[in-house]
């Protein structure tokens, strides 16, 4: 099974572009994969399907072997992928299908642009928010970080985001639903500004990098990242 290792941020995914003749990969396929120790290792597993040369499917898995309904970070991957590798474009605008909702991106040499619709709120009070991207995300205060395992077991459902606004930048620390800790998230970060309605451009500082979230007159956000490819091969034991 052919495969590229690819990161936003430090949030690492492994892309497996599926033809015609082979079979979706499975949970428990993704989870070997996506074994830091028996298999690749990555935060998420993504299974691209073509389907014209500037749309594609997408079926993401988190390391566990669970799905994940949306992963902004690895749209973005996904897109240099393409315009890298299949495409052979420093510029180029591609759209996604993903659990059913549609996304855009635009390739600009090395920086990469997910637009959406802003995140819903399902959720707020003074301790907490939790929005909804197609994913859901819990936001709260960076002084509860201590309380991670509490907030899991109460909203296993939840990516938990711990946020300290500082000045004209956001800090935020991740643990990611069927993951862990992560180095950064995308759809959090755009998550996080709605939850504090902060307009315009804002900087989004995570443990591995720096986001860049915008928010639109019409109901519109966007994310702006510079993903890698990091290098690719063939992973064999997929029984």
């Amino acid at each position: 099974m052919r495969f590229v290792k690819a990161q936003t941020n430090g949030n690492d995914f492994i892309i497996i572009l599926r033809k015609e003749e082979d079979s979706s990969i499975t949970g428990e396929i993704a989870k070997l994969i996506a074994d830091r120790y028996f298999g690749v290792g990555c935060d998420q597993v993504m299974e691209l399907t073509k389907i014209t040369d500037t749309r594609y499917n997408i079926n993401f898995f988190n390391a566990d072997g669970g799905r994940a309904e949306m992963c902004g970070n690895g749209i973005c991957a996904a897109s240099l992928f393409i315009g890298r590798i299949i495409l052979s474009r420093d510029r180029a605008e591609l759209n996604f299908t993903v659990s059913d909702r549609e996304y855009r991106t635009t390739i600009e040499d090395e920086e990469v642009t997910l637009f959406t619709e802003k995140p819903i709120f399902l959720h707020k009070d003074s301790e907490y928010q939790i929005l909804s991207t197609g994913n859901r995300h819990l936001v709260c205060n960076m002084k509860m970080v201590n309380l991670v395992i509490d907030l899991k077991n109460k909203f296993p459902e939840c990516n938990i985001h711990f946020i300290e606004c500082i000045d004209e930048f956001v800090r935020m620390k991740t643990f990611e639903r069927g993951v862990g800790w992560t180095k950064a998230c995308g759809s959090g970060a755009l998550a996080v500004a709605t939850s504090q309605n902060l307009q315009g451009s804002v900087k989004i500082i995570h443990d591995g990098g720096t986001s860049i979230v915008r928010s639109y007159d019409d109901n519109r956000v966007s994310l702006t990242v510079r993903p890698k490819l990091v290098f690719s091969g063939d992973f064999y034991d997929a029984s």
